[in-house]
């Protein structure tokens, strides 16, 4: 009896022990540089994203902050890389739509569980997504796009991010939305769909506002119509789908900041109150509108219950439409 409370004691000194010394970690964090995963190429909206909040994060924060790119599998493999990762505040993954709500749906195995293994800093931003087509491409108008797409069912072709992502399923609500069948063609990124879209290798591509308005506004691309229920600023003359005769489809995509479950909540805090003030930076702010982002801050807990809502909302579309992996 004796020795089993010896046990016991020792047990419950050791587990104060490493409160203690997890504790006063977590109250010097951060001591090191801490990674984010961005699981995306780099050139598209999510890594322009990460790498803008990133650097100021790393100026509030007194340690660098360094951006690492693991595209792959759509998402899965970066956003499982995290989720693997210790829980200790220095892997932080650049969220988004993909990786927490539509990926795990698609794939049957992707890795990660997006309810239980991360736990949410903050929400970034949220930006529609915009249909383009290359500049010498014939289309002009959303309704040009439907009419050649019914006349030649998979002739014409939609560029994504890979099998999964927010391009992909955008592309598949398109087809559900206006009855036409398209030849879906992945890429390991926006940014090398973008390549092929522009040299007209594929026809078009839907994708989110802050990778397109750049090349559209440079000329590189053409604006056929953007999601949601108003146009954006910078481009007030493309209609929304609504307007150009397709209804309901307010589909949208979000950027924020995640953890492994499991870091300490002085970590979760200190993250949280520097993400935020950097989304509330007046020159970051400006950045974000300027590829059509709304910066979108906010507490660990409205992350948390976003993303269990979008999680549930894209899983019942998912299967309605019948996305899955290839």
């Amino acid at each position: 009896m004796r020795h089993m409370f010896k046990l016991a004691a020792v047990a419950v000194f050791a587990a104060t022990v490493l409160g203690s010394v997890a504790n006063v970690a977590a109250q010097q964090y951060p001591n090191k540089p801490i990674r984010m995963v961005v699981p995306f190429p780099p050139g598209g909206g999510n890594d322009a994203i990460g790498r803008l909040v990133a650097q100021k994060m790393s100026e509030g924060l007194g340690q660098q902050i360094v951006v690492d790119n693991r595209p792959g599998a759509g998402t899965t493999l970066g956003t499982g890389l995290v989720a693997k990762s210790p829980a200790d505040g220095y892997t932080i993954l650049l969220s988004s739509v993909t990786s927490l709500a539509l990926a795990p749906n698609i794939y049957e195995k992707p890795g990660y569980d997006p309810l239980k293994d991360f736990a949410g800093i903050s929400l970034l931003a949220t930006t529609p997504y915009i249909l383009t087509v290359g500049v010498t491409q014939p289309y002009r108008s959303v309704q040009d796009i439907i009419k050649a797409a019914k006349a030649k069912p998979g002739a014409l072709t939609f560029a994504s991010g890979g099998i999964g992502s927010n391009t992909h399923l955008s592309g598949a609500i398109f087809e559900e939305l206006t009855g036409t069948n398209m030849l879906h063609v992945p890429y390991k990124g926006s940014g090398p769909a973008f390549i092929d879209l522009v040299s007209n290798r594929v026809t078009m591509m839907f994708d989110t506002a802050t990778a397109a308005t750049q090349h559209i506004l440079s000329g590189k691309l053409r604006a056929l119509a953007v999601t949601g229920n108003r146009r954006l600023p910078d481009l007030p003359n493309v209609p929304t789908f609504a307007e150009a005769g397709v209804q309901n489809f307010g589909a949208s995509s979000w950027y924020s900041i995640h953890v492994p479950a499991g870091t300490p909540a002085l970590i979760v805090a200190k993250l949280n109150a520097e993400v935020n003030r950097v989304v509330n930076l007046p020159e970051v702010r400006s950045k974000l509108l300027a590829i059509s982002a709304e910066p979108v801050p906010g507490t660990p807990e409205n992350l948390d219950a976003f993303v269990k809502a979008e999680f549930s909302q894209w899983g019942q579309l998912i299967k309605k439409l019948g996305v899955k992996a290839e």
